[in-house]
């Protein structure tokens, strides 16, 4: 599955500690250190881990973006691990616990709401939901804002067959690999409305977590933390069209630790 949303959710709320474990999870499974926003462009690397550790909330802390597939068994040596991620039609959970893989729901049923069950937990990926739209579709929190104005009059039928033609384009003009690059950069927004999503709703509502478990999501987070501390570092630094909105959209983005890491 390729996810186009994907957190950890760590029953741990020593974040110092989250990080000490992360950088050493880090170098034991091969990747180099770097900071992303230092400024000046880095080294290139064809493997990449990008997380952010955020705040601890209700004893949980949440770690946003994607890890590499070995990492969340080695964070479970600090606390119960949830390994939450979604695409477009399906939402996938693994639970850890002492560096193992475990059973679901018997490993989360200390969490569960008062009025919820373990059946409930493994019924909740398994819902006959339907994606709003066609595969290939752009999802309309992708568009800038005055194409979603001008699209509200539109039906979905008409809006994909448009990005068909488009698409089209791009295959002429940069070929079929670029092209597919530009279709995953168009569809980069998560859609909530997708039956992923709805699965993912469905399960996480069964368990005692923070309100907010789902958000920020890591491109917002990226694109506000990298401007809040260009601003911090400079706070006569010039805002460019687009900035403002970005940092608003998480005005708390320095409380957030990055962890990066490639190959």
């Amino acid at each position: 599955m390729v996810a186009m949303w994907h957190s950890l959710y760590l029953h741990c709320n020593d974040r110092a500690v989250i990080l000490k474990t992360l950088h050493e999870s880090l170098t034991t499974l091969g990747y180099t250190h770097y900071d992303p926003f230092g400024g000046l462009p880095g080294k290139a690397y064809q493997r990449t881990v990008k997380l952010f550790i955020a705040p601890e909330r209700d004893g949980w802390t949440r770690l946003i973006g994607s890890p590499d597939a070995q990492q969340p068994a080695l964070l479970s040596t600090l606390g119960v691990c949830i390994d939450a991620a979604f695409d477009v039609q399906n939402a996938t959970i693994s639970t850890y616990v002492d560096g193992q893989s475990v059973d679901m729901p018997s490993a989360l049923t200390p969490f569960l709401r008062p009025e919820r069950t373990a059946h409930d937990l493994t019924t909740a990926l398994t819902l006959s939901t339907i994606h709003t739209s066609e595969d290939g579709d752009v999802p309309m929190s992708a568009l800038p804002d005055d194409v979603q104005q001008m699209a509200q009059g539109l039906n979905t039928k008409s809006i994909n067959r448009l990005f068909g033609k488009m698409m089209k384009r791009v295959n002429k003009q940069v070929g079929d690999s670029q092209a597919e690059d530009a279709r995953k950069l168009l569809n980069a927004g998560v859609d909530w409305q997708s039956s992923g999503a709805a699965k993912m709703r469905t399960f996480m509502h069964c368990l005692m977590l923070p309100e907010n478990w789902h958000t920020p999501e890591f491109t917002a987070l990226r694109d506000a933390y990298q401007l809040h501390q260009r601003r911090q570092r400079n706070p006569n630094a010039m805002l460019y069209p687009g900035d403002a909105d970005a940092m608003a959209a998480v005005p708390d983005a320095l409380d957030y630790v990055p962890v990066y890491g490639g190959q």
